[in-house]
């Protein structure tokens, strides 16, 4: 339940303060941790000391059993059986972080098994676009292809897979998107890829007791169960080397960062930090200048996964399987650099379609819609994801934007959503008009003849049921906090509460009536904002990174009372460590005295 905080002028953020109905005080003293902590935790969920321990300690036995997944038995058999008969293997992924991550785990564990002319395939996104097609199943089948593994894609690929069937091949799908369905009398039916194995944790048959993991943390296990099956358990260091791709992926692919993929998440960045054996990623992290110290969840999806990305985005994402393959040090730096070249590319071009595409939805075509969709053939199919999302972030409505596709006529789109809107459920209910789909509840991939598009945005317009509340920015607050309240122990306790990620947001605090002494630019683009407040004779630091074109003209050069929101955090500067407010929100009441 959550309650109203403070309700702030049109156009701005709201806080809502998270409350609950534990018993913080009985928490607090079961777990040995603060009341603040406490409630922390009760606001994630957490309400039980196995619960809580479970959330803090991250060991790697907290992990489910791989035999609660559908067809894990199934799938862990027929690969087994295609090692034992020297059969060629193709694993077949996508051209993200997950899919290429997910590709190189099963590949370099089937290689580890003996299935020497094991390979990948990673569909080019512009020509071929996400996940199986038939002229590539054809291709395979061609090549001797006896086993093809679909990973992070496949669970709608129905066609296709029957097409592999008929070519001779046997077939697994490890996915984690959402299948298709068809309403039944009573309740929704599955509708399943006709492949000897589906491995995917949203099936409705699925009794695994977490439903969130990426699809290289569900290739992770089946790595896992298959090296055992064979006879042949993963090595401590190949084991750490596997599951540290899967938390790259877990990171990237946006995924609740709760259970399971805490635990995944934490080890994966604990190897990756003391020195991950795979070659490329090490490369990587020393061309990135994150070597030699601890990897955080921002390391890895803001600097290490957009260079993966990219591959998959402007060129091809065999760039970057290839370097998580590499075994020579002289190619994983040429790799590595060439990634890091496209992601700058990237970025450049990233900038110019979120400003244009930004233009254009702020036209009068675009008033009193819910959802917005937007053709812009100038945008590359790589950057259209991207910038549905700078949308979404900037003005909290879902976005599709769509580009040309290689078919003339056809449009293939990028969607994000908002709390609130499933993406996908969406279009799958307009999914007579569209040529391909594919995703999940806050993101997904279409296609479409672009005569279709107008009635797709009415009918996703007029379906939706969002309403002008939806579109409302909000900040949860999980507590009201003065900063002279503020400690060293309070914020080291907070800290153990990470990693932070998507539906485990940092401890974000508010405080009402501020006194802020001085607030002033700083940092090379003049974005950042330095604050010191002060109660009485406590003072203390605040930082705020690129807010400044939003407030500055309410900024005042003297003292000024604000209403703040925000994390804790501990500066380490020049040796010297010191408590400071990560600012996220403000509201300027008045000038001070």
């Amino acid at each position: 339940m959550a309650r109203l905080g403070i309700t702030q002028g049109e156009g701005v953020t709201r806080w809502v303060e998270l409350i609950t109905d534990a018993d913080l005080d009985l928490m607090s003293a079961t777990l040995g941790v603060s009341t603040i902590t406490a409630k922390v935790l009760t606001n994630r969920g957490i309400r039980s000391r196995n619960a809580a321990i479970r959330f803090l300690r991250h060991d790697r036995q907290f992990m489910y059993d791989a035999a609660l997944l559908c067809d894990m038995g199934k799938a862990v058999n027929i690969a087994r059986k295609a090692v034992a008969d020297r059969r060629k293997i193709t694993v077949y992924g996508d051209y993200d972080v997950d899919g290429v991550t997910s590709s190189v785990i099963l590949l370099k564990t089937l290689r580890r098994l003996g299935a020497a002319s094991a390979d990948y395939y990673i569909p080019a996104r512009e020509a071929e676009g996400y996940g199986l097609n038939k002229d590539a199943v054809k291709r395979l089948a061609e090549t001797g292809t006896g086993l093809l593994i679909a990973c992070d894609n496949g669970i709608s690929a129905v066609e296709e897979l029957a097409l592999a069937n008929e070519l001779g091949m046997e077939t697994i799908v490890v996915d984690h998107h959402e299948p298709a369905f068809a309403d039944g009398p009573t309740q929704r039916a599955d509708i399943l890829p006709p492949a000897g194995a589906v491995i995917d944790h949203k099936r409705a048959d699925c009794s695994y007791p977490f439903k969130a993991l990426c699809a290289a943390g569900l290739c992770y296990k089946l790595a896992v169960e298959l090296s055992k099956a064979c006879g042949s358990p993963l090595p401590q260091e190949l084991d750490d080397e596997l599951l540290s791709l899967a938390a790259l992926a877990t990171v990237c692919d946006i995924v609740p960062l709760l259970d399971e993929n805490r635990v995944i998440v934490t080890n994966g960045l604990d190897i990756l930090s003391r020195g991950s054996s795979n070659l490329g990623l090490r490369t990587l992290l020393v061309a990135r200048n994150l070597a030699g110290r601890p990897l955080t969840v921002h390391d890895a999806g803001f600097i290490i996964g957009p260079c993966i990305n990219a591959a998959g985005r402007l060129g091809s994402a065999a760039t970057a399987a290839d370097l998580l393959l590499a075994e020579d040090a002289k190619e994983a730096m040429l790799l590595a650099q060439r990634l890091i070249n496209l992601n700058e590319r990237r970025k450049a071009m990233t900038e110019a379609a979120a400003e244009r595409i930004m233009e254009t939805v702020s036209g009068a075509g675009f008033r009193g819609k819910s959802i917005y969709l937007v053709h812009d053939p100038q945008t590359p199919e790589g950057i259209a994801g991207i910038a549905a999302g700078r949308v979404k972030d900037a003005l909290n409505h879902p976005a599709i934007v769509f580009t040309n596709a290689a078919e003339p006529g056809v449009i293939k789109g990028s969607a994000r959503s908002v709390t609130g809107y499933n993406v996908f459920e969406g279009l799958f209910a307009c999914r007579d008009i569209l040529e391909r789909l594919g995703g999940h509840a806050m993101a997904a991939g279409c296609s479409l003849r672009l005569e279709h598009l107008e009635e797709l945005d009415r009918r996703l317009n007029a379906s939706c049921g969002l309403t002008e509340a939806d579109f409302d920015k909000t900040l949860y607050i999980d507590g009201w906090l003065r900063p002279e309240n503020v400690t060293f122990a309070l914020a080291n306790e907070l800290s153990s509460l990470g990693p932070f990620g998507k539906d485990c947001h940092e401890p974000l605090f508010a405080a009402q009536s501020v006194r802020c002494e001085s607030a002033a630019q700083i940092g090379a683009d003049g974005k950042t904002l330095r604050f010191t407040f002060s109660a009485g004779y406590y003072k203390i630091k605040g930082i705020a990174f690129g807010i400044y074109d939003d407030v500055k003209d309410i900024l005042k050069k003297g003292p000024m009372i604000m209403d703040i929101a925000y994390n804790i955090g501990i500066n380490d500067y020049n040796g010297e460590r010191s408590l400071q407010l990560i600012v996220r929100d403000l509201k300027v009441l008045e000038p001070g005295a």
